[in-house]
């Protein structure tokens, strides 16, 4: 019932044919072949014979196309349409054998405008199928529905019941991938209502179990229940031990939707004890089932662990959706057992996964905009030809019409030349309005751009009188906490004034580069602290990157905060001291580290408890910059962000 099937058939067709015409047996191998070519003068006889040379090698398309295309040449330069037909039909075959859909589209297209001139309906309609499954599998929906029913239409007018029943059957596909399962069951039941008149068991069967396979997707049970029942005699009578798999595995799965767990458990062990669905298709999906029952019985380990393998499983349909729902599940059951930090790193993994499939289906859905756009286009490029072609068989009865012709277009030329003219004026008088405009722009974003730098120039000054005013105010302080804390604020607000320094002495206005602030803000805490010349060594490993005020502003802070920690503590007694300072580009994120080789953090865990002004700081931004931080005990302390948020410039 699928297109390939309609090809079989066709390659059969077209050798009988050849028997009939050459009075050779397909037995004949290609070197006799090529030598009936080379002897007939019939070039009709040339591309049939062509065409049964490739249909040898009819599993190995590339071998096969070339003898469709010498088979095509020749066709067109007889003109004859049932043969170019042929040559193009076959050509679309094998391009989309060797996965060139855009090809094989072009052939088909190619194919259908002969058949719509010479009105072969039978031919036309398994075109239009065929053409309608590569859409398909180009994900382009609307256009593969279109053909679908365009198709259908001839073959209902022509009585093909079985080729009715596969066009119902590729609707249906079309509305499950769109979501779509009220008309994907509609579509199924007319395919199955003519499976069951054709005696059809083995695709009866197929759609039975895809009926409830959509009433499973409508949560709709009972009626997936009485589906189910229906394929599973019919499927032990033509031993078809895949489908009964499918069948039970799916049971097994809406007992879990139910929250039956128990009952799940039952077939879904049993379906994991028989090691030949390890290869099938649907193990993830198995793994899956597994992973819920077991969780949904409470028993976390076995659940979590049949989980785990359904993730790292490659799974082929859906993958988005299903790496989703496992990641859901993975985090309902570590928050079941109380590991939050685990179910909380799953549940934005199911997030992702949610989110890559949204944009998934908002590109799919432009595309099969696009491309139902130009295949309305290319139709009408289709009848304008045939219009064409039907022009060229008429001849100019009077030769007056001629000359009448010649004046009208000596007219019309006149008109033209005119229009010219008075277009190269209208141009000529735009070019110079839109010089001057663009002089007018010019000049103004030059004055936005000296306003711009006078407000960072300005902003860099205030920020450096309030750093001053609190070094002023320091000295008439004798408390040493409330002089470090002064201090501190002193270092920060130097910290954002290095970044409007930088902007107003560069030409770029909207961002900073990094390397040069880290480095000017490294030396300006140095000297705040009053470190010697050799006491603590210094190595940056700092990309050449620049980032925007908004993402460097938090940055600059939380550097501020960490590398001030580092020389207040990590160096007590200490004389050989090494600071180190990192700022890349890593897998679409970026790494800041500070890591020194000082007496390190005795407790770690205590940080978390920390009520500091720089902490609470440093929290903030985390959560500004989408950020994680990890600290470590390694021959010092080492600190490393992974920023999910920041902007390039």
């Amino acid at each position: 019932m699928t297109s390939f099937k309609n090809i079989i058939s066709k390659f059969f067709l077209l050798l009988i044919f050849l028997v009939n015409a050459c009075c050779y047996c397909f037995s004949q191998d290609e070197k006799q072949l090529l030598q009936l070519i080379a002897t007939t003068k019939n070039d009709s006889i040339k591309v049939e014979t062509y065409l049964q040379i490739s249909s040898q090698y009819n599993d190995k398309p590339n071998e096969a196309l070339p003898y469709v295309f010498k088979a095509k040449e020749i066709a067109d330069k007889i003109n004859k349409a049932s043969l170019q037909a042929n040559c193009n039909y076959y050509a679309a075959v094998y391009c989309d054998m060797l996965k060139s859909p855009d090809k094989a589209l072009y052939y088909y297209k190619e194919a259908i405008t002969i058949l719509q001139k010479i009105k072969d309906s039978v031919f036309l309609a398994d075109t239009y199928s065929d053409m309608a499954i590569t859409y398909r599998e180009k994900d382009v929906l609307d256009s593969c529905l279109y053909f679908n029913i365009k198709s259908l239409e001839l073959r209902q007018a022509l009585h093909l019941k079985d080729g009715v029943a596969a066009n119902y059957n590729n609707i249906a596909l079309v509305y499950r991938k769109k979501n779509d399962w009220n008309n994907a069951i509609a579509s199924y039941k007319k395919a199955s209502n003519i499976f069951i008149g054709l005696n059809d068991n083995k695709h009866l069967c197929v759609v039975y179990r895809n009926i409830g396979m959509m009433y499973k997707n409508k949560k709709e049970f009972d009626s997936v229940f009485i589906y189910f029942n229906r394929a599973i005699p019919i499927a032990q009578k033509i031993n078809d031990s895949n489908s009964i798999n499918i069948i039970q595995l799916n049971t097994a799965l809406c007992f879990n939707d139910l929250k039956r767990y128990y009952e799940a458990l039952i077939i879904l062990n049993k379906l994991n004890k028989n090691e030949s669905f390890k290869a099938n298709d649907e193990y993830p999906l198995l793994m899956y089932g597994l992973g819920v029952a077991n969780v949904g019985i409470r028993n976390f380990d076995d659940g979590i662990k049949y989980l785990l393998t359904a993730l790292n499983t490659p799974y082929s349909r859906s993958n988005f959706e299903f790496k989703g729902s496992v990641n859901l599940s993975l985090s309902e059951a570590y928050q079941a057992n109380n590991n939050f930090s685990k179910a909380f790193e799953h549940y934005k993994a199911f997030k992702v996964y949610s989110d890559s499939l949204y944009t998934e289906k908002n590109t799919q859905n432009v595309n099969e905009l696009s491309t139902q756009y130009k295949t309305k286009e290319k139709e009408q490029e289709i009848v304008l030809l045939n219009k064409e072609n039907e022009l060229k068989d008429l001849s100019i009865k009077e030769k007056k019409r001629t000359l009448l012709l010649y004046a009208f277009g000596l007219i019309f030329v006149t008109i033209l030349a005119g229009a010219a003219l008075l277009l190269y004026r209208n141009k000529r008088n735009f070019s110079n309005q839109l010089e001057d405009k663009n002089k007018i722009i010019s000049v103004s974003l030059k004055e936005k751009e000296v306003l711009l730098k006078e407000i960072h120039h300005r902003v860099k000054n205030n920020l450096q009188v309030i750093s001053s005013l609190l070094s002023l105010q320091s000295k008439n302080i004798s408390d040493e906490k409330a002089l470090l804390a002064l201090n501190e604020g002193r270092n920060r607000v130097k910290s954002m004034a290095l970044i409007h320094q930088n902007l107003y002495r560069d030409d770029n206005l909207m961002g900073v580069d990094v390397k040069d602030y880290i480095e000017k803000l490294i030396e300006s805490l140095f000297a705040s602290y009053n470190i010697k010349a050799n006491s603590i060594k210094l190595s940056t490993e700092i990309d050449a990157i620049q980032l925007d005020v908004d993402t460097i502003i938090p940055i600059g802070l939380i550097l501020n905060e960490l590398i001030s920690n580092a020389l207040k503590y990590a160096f007590e007694n200490k004389e050989d001291g090494l600071l180190q300072v990192c700022l890349k580009l890593q897998d679409d994120k970026l790494l800041l580290g500070v890591r020194d080789n000082g007496k390190g953090i005795e407790n770690v865990d205590i940080l978390g408890k920390s009520t500091s002004m720089g902490y609470k700081l440093v929290q903030s931004f985390l959560q500004k910059l989408n950020a994680t931080m990890k600290i470590e005990n390694q021959d010092g302390t080492n600190i490393e962000l992974l920023i999910s948020k920041y902007k390039l410039v």
